[in-house]
């Protein structure tokens, strides 16, 4: 099977691609596939996989199944480029975080037709335990899979087919303690006495004595 088809750059100009299926891997006995993008016209994309192709055939390609261009991660960081131009920076940069952070440890080296699911709802319902944004995460993982469409990589968004979990009254976490006890504010102030100059030791004394908050400006 092979698809040729259009695509948009994240600076408006139209580019061509393709995706074709090669034969099953001997060493893997999986489905060794190539996709390439950047073709001007439609004619170059498909003499590109004609080529490729030929040389599969004539084992001049090494293992496709590792350098496809159709893992998560690989698709994220395309999805990135465009993303970053169609929102604002506070809200772009938020959304790749929480991609790091969560999502891409989990799926970013898999590949797009691997992950079911089932996957993805194992995925949401332990995240529902942990993490109070985690219908995000369902959001997150259905647009890479919707680009991943556009693209030709895959027919379908496993995201879209879960059942979101019912949101937990309380998530576990571990609680930090945001003060010192009394030793440890008696030895704080006794190194700050010994160690700094006494107007500053003179304001966390009064700060500990006042029960007063320290405000950064």
């Amino acid at each position: 099977m092979a698809t040729i088809k259009q695509y948009s750059k994240k600076d408006g100009t139209k580019r061509w691609m393709f995706k074709t299926y090669l034969g099953i891997n001997s060493v893997t006995g999986k489905q060794d596939t190539a996709m390439r993008r950047n073709f001007a016209t439609r004619r170059e994309a498909k003499a590109a996989m004609e080529r490729v192709k030929v040389q599969y055939q004539n084992g001049e390609l090494a293992c496709q199944q590792q350098s496809n261009g159709d893992l998560f991660q690989e698709v994220f960081d395309l999805w990135k480029e465009n993303y970053e131009y169609t929102v604002k920076e506070s809200t772009f940069v938020k959304t790749v975080e929480q991609f790091k952070v969560h999502v891409l440890p989990e799926f970013g080296h898999k590949s797009m037709s691997s992950i079911t699911v089932a996957d993805v709802q194992k995925f949401i319902n332990r995240k529902a335990k942990t993490y109070v944004k985690f219908r995000d995460l369902k959001i997150d993982i259905a647009r890479i899979f919707e680009y991943a469409i556009t693209l030709g990589i895959v027919d379908s968004n496993p995201a879209e087919k879960i059942s979101i979990p019912r949101k937990v009254e309380k998530i576990d976490k571990v609680e930090r303690k945001n003060y010192y006890s009394r030793d440890e504010l008696k030895e704080f102030l006794k190194l700050c006495y010994e160690q700094q100059p006494f107007h500053i030791f003179m304001f966390f004394q009064l700060l500990s004595a006042s029960g007063c908050r320290a405000v950064k400006f």
